[in-house]
This record gives structure tokens, C-alpha cells and sequence, in this order.
């Protein structure tokens, strides 16, 4: 036996914790100097952002076990963070949205 579902539909997302890796270069006093660390950036992102989910699953049966599979994709339609220049230049930046592929393959006990 094989069923299918099908998924369309809202969706809301909530930011609980952002951080990011980074690694400067800088000279000073007549040497370059490395620096790598990490940071929170939670502050920079905006708590809850919305978009549209769609996808497509199917549930089938081997013996007595039943097994899923699941493909999703989320659209994100609110920027997750305004503004946002990837090389910190006012002139260039621009909205920074979170578009998300789900993939799930999972056994139903």
C-alpha cells in the first residue's frame, strides 16, 4: 500500500539563536594580523518571518513496517534581515530572505 500527501500552504518561522564564524585581516604597526572568533548576531535578524511551504510525501508499506518520505520547499516572503550588504557598503545592500529545501525519511514504529 502507497500514500501520497500532498503539502501547500503558509508558513511561519521564528529566529531562536543566530551566530557567525568570522576571520579578519588587518595591518598594524607595520604587520598584517589575523584574527578569527565567533559572534551572537541574534539581535540582527528579525524574530519571525513568513512564507509559503509546499512539498509532497508518500508513506508505503514493506511487511509490517511503514516507512516515509518527505520533500519540502519553503518560499520565505519577509526578509529574515533589511538591509543587509554582504560587504557592509550602505550603497550596496539590499532585503536577505531564507528560502529552505526539507527532505524527510522516516519509519512510522
Amino acid at each position: 500500500e502507497i500514500g501520497l500527501n500532498l503539502v501547500l500552504g503558509p508558513s511561519i518561522s521564528y529566529t531562536a539563536y543566530a551566530g557567525k564564524s568570522f576571520e579578519r585581516t588587518f595591518y598594524y604597526q607595520q604587520t598584517f594580523t589575523t584574527i578569527s572568533g565567533y559572534e551572537v548576531v541574534t539581535s540582527e535578524y528579525e524574530k519571525f518571518t513568513y512564507g509559503v511551504t509546499g512539498g509532497i510525501g508518500s508513506e508505503f508499506s514493506l511487511g509490517e513496517k511503514t516507512f516515509m518520505l518527505d520533500f519540502r520547499y519553503k518560499y520565505g516572503i519577509s526578509p529574515i534581515k533589511k538591509s543587509y550588504s554582504y560587504i557592509d557598503i550602505l550603497d550596496v545592500q539590499g532585503d536577505l530572505t531564507s528560502d529552505s529545501f526539507y527532505f524527510t525519511l522516516g519509519l512510522r514504529l
